[in-house]
């Protein structure tokens, strides 16, 4: 069998240039659907689950500053974009929890028993453990549930603009 040598022609070039541009482009847009919707989620928890009046009781508002997001960016076959808080107590707040903590030995000084004023007593209260328990106040995951709706029709338009 006689070899044939293949001339590429202008339009061949382009196609291929098309099919081997076209996973990159459609990771591209994929990247910044993501940013953009982790985006609304962030603005959505700062607007509507970060706000004074929620369980929460906002006071200072340090932890509604805190919440970011990073650049969405494709780990292996992943892509991933992290929306949190650099306060360690929002995640506290988020998942809720038990602790356990020591309490050390010290005096407190008494000037009240049973509802009525005495005259102030010294009592040496020795060291021991305590225990709190924290309710899961969830601001984050309902205000990235709240963008799932519109996240995934974008993202079934631009499937259907791809293909």
């Amino acid at each position: 069998m006689a070899d044939t040598e293949f001339v590429p022609t202008p339009s061949w070039i382009s196609w291929r240039k098309a099919l081997t541009d076209y996973p990159r482009r459609s990771e591209q847009r994929y990247l910044h659907l993501l940013n953009k919707y982790a985006q609304l989620a962030v603005r959505r928890a700062q607007t509507h689950y970060l706000v004074g009046g929620n369980p929460l009781h906002v006071r200072t508002g340090r932890g509604r500053s805190s919440v970011t997001k990073s650049m969405a960016q494709k780990i292996g076959m992943d892509f991933v974009v992290r929306v949190g808080s650099r306060v360690f107590y929002m995640a506290i707040h988020e998942d809720g929890g038990r602790f356990t903590y020591n309490v050390p030995a010290h005096t407190r000084i008494i000037t009240k028993a049973f509802g009525k004023s005495i005259d102030p007593v010294v009592a040496h209260v020795r060291g021991h453990t305590r225990t709190s328990v924290f309710p899961a106040r969830p601001w984050l995951r309902p205000a990235v549930r709240d963008q799932l709706p519109s996240f995934e029709n974008e993202l079934e338009n631009i499937g259907r603009a791809l293909l």
